[in-house]
């Protein structure tokens, strides 16, 4: 089973002038492997796409239950640094953490950003923080830790303090940040 609907609307932010493309697949349980649900907080951007497909499915096929699994998502954000434009190509959960720091030059701690994501699984939140802090491509800034500089394999630990590189730069408009998989 595959079915698709694309929504466009517009972000209900003023600032905001880019409609937001929403697409998924939906398949049924057996061309996956068996994935464990997280509990996570969506923006509310997405929670208003999430609920308006929930809606569709729901009204279009009542007889079948219909279940998200945010490990196996991908997300084309788009953002502006310095007047130059990127789109970048990342998982769901990275997305959601990248949109904690939306409008943010604050600095967040892990449990901020623990907090506001939802994300209550601290390994899997380690490895997607790891993922945009500590890798080629790094949009978020590592900012301090407890540990001083013994840092090993740039380890994320929960002491960690994240900003996003509002410096940030790169060679390629288009790219995407890779994760290890949970």
């Amino acid at each position: 089973l595959k079915e698709q609907l694309s929504i466009n609307e517009q972000s209900s932010d003023t600032h905001n002038v880019n409609p937001i493309e929403f697409s998924a697949l939906v398949l049924t349980t057996g061309f996956w492997p068996k994935q464990r649900n997280r509990n996570i907080i969506y923006p509310l951007a997405l929670q208003t796409l999430k609920v308006k497909f929930d809606e569709w499915y729901r009204s279009s096929n009542n007889l079948r239950r219909l279940q998200w699994i945010s490990s196996l998502g991908e997300v084309v954000l788009k953002m502006k640094v310095q007047k130059r434009d990127f789109e970048i190509t990342v998982t769901t959960l990275q997305a959601i953490v990248l949109m904690v720091f939306d409008n943010e030059s604050e600095e967040l701690s892990f449990e901020c950003v623990r907090n506001r994501s939802g994300l209550d699984d601290v390994e899997a939140l380690k490895r997607v923080l790891h993922s945009l802090a500590c890798q080629k491509i790094s949009v978020l800034k590592l900012i301090k830790t407890d540990s001083n500089s013994s840092r090993v394999n740039n380890k994320i630990e929960e002491s960690d303090v994240f900003q996003f590189d509002m410096f940030f730069s790169h060679k390629v408009r288009k790219f995407r940040i890779a994760m290890a998989s949970l």
